[in-house]
């Protein structure tokens, strides 16, 4: 059993194929401007362990990108406007 298992928590499917649907370089023209109202942006080591724990745990992250490249990318495709969420996991990961 798991640590995660005993802690009550249920873990997906590890090994989960991606989708492999198409990318364009714009968002549709004709729609009205797009929001993307929910963009989590990190630190880059706490990118890079949400990304290992996908690997193992559920699916392989498709865009593994810094959080600046994250707004980036979403701008250059279209996106008009950004909500972005960051938040500390943990207490001891905040610093003033």
């Amino acid at each position: 059993m798991r640590n995660d298992e005993r802690k009550g928590c249920v873990m997906l499917k590890p090994k989960m194929p991606s989708i492999n649907d198409r990318e364009d370089a714009q968002v549709p023209t004709g729609l009205p401007p797009i929001i993307d109202a929910h963009v989590h942006i990190f630190p880059e080591k706490i990118f890079s362990a949400i990304w290992k724990w996908f690997d193992r745990n559920g699916w392989r992250i498709r865009y593994q990108m810094t959080s600046s490249e994250v707004l980036s990318f979403l701008l250059s495709h279209g996106v008009k406007h950004i909500i972005a969420f960051q938040y500390a996991h943990k207490p001891e990961s905040v610093s003033l």
